[in-house]
């Protein structure tokens, strides 16, 4: 977690200079009788515009929830974030929670130039053999079929396959997963991003497609309409204000409807 100091202002507060992770763990402490909640994401989980917000949870719809019950919150803490990063560190721990929001997956779902993926697999190696076998992985490496960018062959961190046999099958058994997928990426348009993406970005609604099906609680953003990616997110991919409320409404909807 965060732990820099920030200047927060909430009416019961006004302004208080106080960590991100202090305030919090006031909360928490406040709402010990309340529902527990795990709040795990990459970088979609904080509003990316304002660096003062760097992984500042009350930048986004995670400081309304850490107001209204118990929360445990990683947002972004890999360089890298994946939902295997989430499986290493709370898969065994699952059941802690009564809860638990898991924003992860555009990362390991996103087409990579070689030489960036080359760079992730020595990073994380640890942590992807642990769930997917190395030779599934050595071979994802060298494929070639998803097409260029910037001059280089691309591929997701793993294969749909392997996500379909060996990631899936977790996310399936945990009680009471809300898992928030990613919406589509429009090839005309860069919002605040300064490149185009890759051609390839498909295939990240194919991985959606795959975890949406099999998992009982998605909030599946792929019914957004072109005018709403542009409304809801920066950049395609990270989400604005505006989209942080709507992901809020669906939570609150999702997290009353648990048992």
């Amino acid at each position: 977690m965060h732990s820099g100091r920030r200047l927060l202002r909430y009416p019961a507060y006004g302004a208080v200079k106080v960590s991100t992770a202090a305030l919090s763990a006031v909360f928490r402490a406040l709402n010990w009788r309340r529902p527990r909640l795990l709040v795990y994401t990459d970088s979609r989980g904080y509003e990316i515009t304002r660096t003062r917000n760097k992984k500042n949870p009350f930048s986004s719809y995670a400081g309304h929830l850490i107001r209204e019950y118990s929360v445990t919150y990683r947002i972004a803490p890999k360089r890298h974030t994946t939902i295997l990063d989430f499986l290493d560190s709370f898969g065994d721990r699952t059941d802690r929670f009564d809860a638990i929001i898991l924003h992860c997956g555009i990362v390991d779902f996103s087409p990579r130039p070689r030489s960036n993926l080359e760079t992730v697999y020595r990073s994380k190696w640890r942590t992807l053999s642990r769930f997917i076998p190395g030779d599934v992985l050595e071979r994802n490496l060298a494929q070639t079929d998803l097409g260029n960018y910037e001059g280089e062959p691309t591929a997701p961190i793993y294969p749909i396959d392997a996500a379909r046999h060996y990631v899936v099958p977790l996310l399936e058994r945990i009680p009471n997963l809300v898992w928030i997928g990613p919406n589509r990426v429009l090839p005309s348009w860069r919002g605040n991003y300064r490149r185009d993406r890759p051609a390839s970005m498909y295939i990240v609604e194919d991985f959606t497609a795959l975890f949406a099906e099999a998992l009982p609680n998605v909030i599946d953003l792929r019914s957004w309409t072109d005018a709403e990616i542009q409304r809801f997110t920066v950049d395609n991919i990270h989400l604005s204000q505006e989209g942080f409320r709507y992901l809020l409404s669906e939570l609150n909807a999702r997290l009353r409807a648990l048992p």
